[in-house]
């Protein structure tokens, strides 16, 4: 999740077929120190968007589906 995925040097060739809106932190931690994003919500938004494409495209059981839920359980906590 830390930087965006290359997904062509891992072989990943329909990663962008199922996943249409790619996201990392390195992304969101640019924005932020860019003073792109609006609102607090929509860094929330970008976080959530990381979890929903590992989510999407892994299965459950795969060890990156779980490393974000673990990151949105993580996020969603601080978040309150």
């Amino acid at each position: 999740f830390q930087s965006p995925l290359d997904w062509k040097a891992c072989g990943l060739f329909d990663y962008p077929f199922i996943v249409s809106r790619p996201m990392d932190l390195e992304t969101v931690k640019t924005r932020l120190l860019q003073n792109r994003y609006g609102s607090l919500w929509e860094v929330a938004k970008d976080i959530d968007q990381i979890v929903e494409n590992a989510i999407t495209y892994n299965p459950a059981e795969d060890p990156v589906s779980v490393a974000a839920m673990k990151l949105s359980e993580t996020f969603n906590a601080l978040w309150k």
